[in-house]
Parts: C-alpha cells; structure tokens; sequence
C-alpha cells in the first residue's frame, strides 16, 4: 500500500525489448492504458495523454491502435482477464462466500477507477473472451447449489459487485493514497472536525462512533461479510451444515 504524497505518480509502460531497445506493442499500449484509466479515471484516458505515457507521438500511436475504442475495448479485456477465479466449497459455504468477497476486493483494488469503465465506455461485445462470461453462471449455479433460489442468488452476486465495488471506490481508493493520520479516521461517520464545528448540535450517537477505536479498513470489509453471511444462515446455514453430517461416509471419501 504506497502512500498519496499528492503528485500525480508517472505511469511506465511495460515494454519489451528488441536488440536492447525498447519495442512498443498493443499488450504494452493496453497495459499502459489501464494503469491511467486505474488511477486518473477513465475521461483522462486520452489518445494524447496515452501517447506521452508511451513515450511515443500520437501519430505514432496510431500505428499501434485503430482509435480510442480500440484501447478501451483493450482495457476491457484486461480487467475482464484480470477477474479471480473462485474456489466454490460446497462443505463449506461460508468459507467460499468470505472467498469470493475478498478475492474480487482484491481485484478491484489494482486498477479502482477503470472499474467504472461500464457507466462511462461503451465496450465492443466481441473483444470479451466468452471463458470470462461464464464466471456469472459458475457463481450462481453454486448460489443456488449451496440452497438459494435463483432470484436470491441474483440478489446475492448483486450485493456482492455493488457492496465490493463501492467499498473500493469509496474506502479503498482514498485509504491507499491518504496519509496515515487522514487513513486512521477515514471510516468515521462524521469528519471529526466537522463535529468540534458545531459542539452544540445533538448528535450523540454519531459523537459515540467517532470516539470508538477507529477501524481500519480491512476490519471494516471483514465486518461486512460477517453481517453477509449472518443474514444467509437462516436461509442455507442449517441446510447445508446437516447435509454434510448425514453425506455417508464413503461419499465423503469419494468426493
């Protein structure tokens, strides 16, 4: 986790070499383009800014490149590429659903702000590999395995895309660029110094959050699965759990 010293941090592109020197590809244009995109946002994904950071004109650039759709569809393709594959426990549900939770704020974390790439980009169907498209049916068919109907299980791998992404937009992405004094309050519900503002104003319960310890924010998203997965007992904690104890044995050793 680097700290936020308030300059821009350059990007480099990964380039390979030939002979010594080095040779600019699509993979490296692609590459490049996702680390503006991860950190400056997606509108600062320009053809001129992407060419400066490849050390090459924007003419230049377009030997490489069809047009700007062209590196966004690319970018696309490596966000997609980069998605963690999950490993789905049956026997154990709730150790699968911390999984998969942790695993994709993990990915999301590398590269934050592309991730808005399907609210401000238009991206070109066929450019996605159809392995990736079926990680959605892999999650749902063990949703519904591990004893959910099909419509809580959409509403489960909603929670988890919105409940992720927003954690890492909102806490993640600040946090691993702040200072570690600006990091430590971050989670308040209310900036300190907004409440010393106004000491007359009622507010008590806000004042009691703010003088609790402070959490980081790993603490905080491991909360959140916890609240997840208290909420999804009730529906397939006992199921599951009295299916493995009656699984007679030799099942078990041929599982």
């Amino acid at each position: 986790m680097r700290e936020h010293t308030g300059v821009d941090v350059p990007v480099e592109p990964r380039l390979r070499s030939y002979a010594g020197r080095p040779v600019l590809t699509r993979e490296a244009i692609f590459d490049t383009a996702l680390q503006i995109a991860g950190e400056e946002g997606l509108a600062a994904l320009t053809m001129r800014r992407l060419a400066a950071a490849v050390n090459v004109t924007v003419r230049a650039l377009y030997h490489h490149v069809d047009d700007r759709q062209d590196v966004i569809d690319g970018v696309a393709r490596l966000l997609v590429a980069g998605l963690p594959e999950h490993d789905f426990d049956v026997d154990d549900w709730r150790g699968s659903i911390r999984g998969v939770f942790r695993d994709a704020r993990e990915a999301y974390r590398r590269h934050p702000r592309a991730l808005l790439i399907g609210m401000e980009e238009q991206v070109t169907p066929a450019g996605v590999e159809a392995e990736r498209i079926l990680s959605p049916e892999w999650m749902l068919a063990y949703f519904v395995r591990i004893g959910l109907p099909l419509p809580d299980a959409l509403a489960l791998r909603m929670q988890l895309l919105t409940q992720v992404l927003g954690f890492v937009l909102s806490v993640d992405y600040p946090a691993d660029r702040a200072s570690p004094a600006q990091r430590e309050r971050l989670l308040d519900p209310v900036p300190s110094a907004w409440l010393a503002a106004f000491p007359e104003l009622t507010a008590p319960t806000v004042r009691a959050a703010a003088a609790r310890p402070a959490l980081t924010p790993d603490e905080a998203f491991e909360h959140i699965i916890d609240t997840i997965i208290r909420g999804l007992e009730p529906r397939i904690g006992q199921t599951m759990d009295d299916e493995a104890q009656q699984r007679p044995p030799e099942d078990e050793e041929n599982s």
